[in-house]
């Protein structure tokens, strides 16, 4: 098993997607007004803010039952949930990723300061460009796994369904995130907090006739 380190990745941050964030599903006309106006200039203070990282670790599926996932190294991950994700799959990448601590501390300024919807946004676009990078581990582990003729599942984080926090745990002691500046404290919560972590899986393209009509 090898463990691999990717840096300066870029994402592209939209405005609305921002604000998408910011609203939290609310139709508010007068509070889209109120937070739109400052979001391209608080986006153009965020960019070199913003240091994307990840680690991550391609892994065969040693075994699998109802509950239980064995990888290579024996490691072992307890979860029904991951399990109905991954019982296909043959291999697995497991990552963690992080645009570091600069957005939060910002954000975290700003509210000190009483620029309470500043600070919001701020962690808003923290939020944005963190999944913007999940997304990119999401499309750069389906590239690798279709060279080898084979396709991805979705990705699957810990506090999914049963696929509880504690395998934090499991997760750091396969990448040892330590090296992207990511720790885990003892709630196993990530920090900076603007960070992922997941499983992905690898299973065979299937062609010709489907399962379900075969």
């Amino acid at each position: 098993m090898e463990t691999k380190t990717v840096k300066h990745i870029d994402i592209n941050i939209q405005k609305e997607e921002v604000l998408r964030w910011a609203l939290e599903r609310s139709s508010s006309f007068e509070l889209e007004n109120r937070l739109s106006p400052g979001i391209y200039d608080l986006m153009w203070e965020a960019l070199p803010l913003i240091e994307t990282k990840i680690v991550y670790a391609d892994m065969d599926i040693i075994d699998k039952d109802d509950n239980l996932l064995c990888l290579e190294g024996n490691f072992k991950i307890e979860s029904v949930s991951l399990y109905k994700v991954l019982r296909d799959s043959e291999m697995a990448t497991i990552f963690a990723c992080t645009v570091s601590d600069g957005i939060e501390r910002r954000a975290e300024a700003y509210e000190k300061e009483g620029e309470i919807a500043k600070g919001y946004l701020m962690d808003v676009i923290g939020s944005v460009a963190v999944e913007q990078l999940a997304e990119k581990v999401s499309s750069m582990t389906e590239q690798r796994a279709m060279l080898n003729k084979m396709t991805t599942t979705f990705r699957f984080s810990p506090g999914y369904g049963d696929f509880d926090l504690e395998n934090q745990k499991s997760i750091f002691d396969i990448l040892h995130p330590d090296r992207i500046g990511i720790e885990l404290n003892e709630k196993f919560f990530m920090y900076p907090r603007k960070s992922i972590s997941g499983i992905i899986g690898w299973k065979v393209k299937y062609s010709g006739v489907s399962e379900e009509n075969a």
